[in-house]
């Protein structure tokens, strides 16, 4: 179970660590809402949103009470695997999405 579900439930962090991560986690969580709602107005306008949110950052994004499910766009993950978090892997990430690939 994760740290900041146990807090939520009213348990105290055992190190400093874990109070660390569990208010870093707040804070992204924080962000990402605060970045959905300044562009909401965006989102709403696109037919297809494409995201890479592994792991906790998919719960993030997709919880309850979210920003993206009253949108009308189909939204789906990367439909491929990626390596490290930079602006090459972003740039050829943009790359395959808007590609088209033929095969014999």
């Amino acid at each position: 179970m994760r740290q900041s579900k146990l807090f939520a439930k009213g348990k105290k962090a055992l190190s400093a660590g874990g109070h660390f991560r569990s208010e870093q986690e707040r804070k992204f969580f924080l962000e990402v809402n605060a970045w959905l709602t300044r562009h909401q107005e965006f989102v709403n306008h696109c037919d297809v949103l494409v995201y890479h949110a592994p792991g906790l950052n998919r719960n993030i994004i997709f919880h309850e009470q979210n920003l993206l499910r009253g949108t009308k766009a189909i939204v789906t993950s990367l439909p491929f695997p990626t390596t490290v978090v930079n602006f090459t892997e972003v740039q050829r990430s943009l790359h395959l999405l808007t590609t088209i690939g033929f095969s014999q």
